[in-house]
């Protein structure tokens, strides 16, 4: 079964190699319609780099 994936979330995936900071300002991190601090949204993109190194999510 194939799973399919938005092509923001793909692109966020594609680009986990950058710098924290330079995501930030190519992505909107949001919550519940809400968008998450700045410091909130460093902390999920370390979450993210940390599981993708874990198992691949592409």
């Amino acid at each position: 079964m194939e799973k399919t994936v938005d092509a923001d979330v793909q692109s966020l995936i594609d680009r986990l190699g950058q710098d924290a900071h330079v995501l930030l300002e190519e992505f909107a991190f949001t919550e519940n319609g809400q968008r998450l601090s700045e410091q909130e949204a460093l902390r999920f993109i370390a979450f993210l780099k940390e599981e993708s190194t874990k198992k691949s999510i592409h």
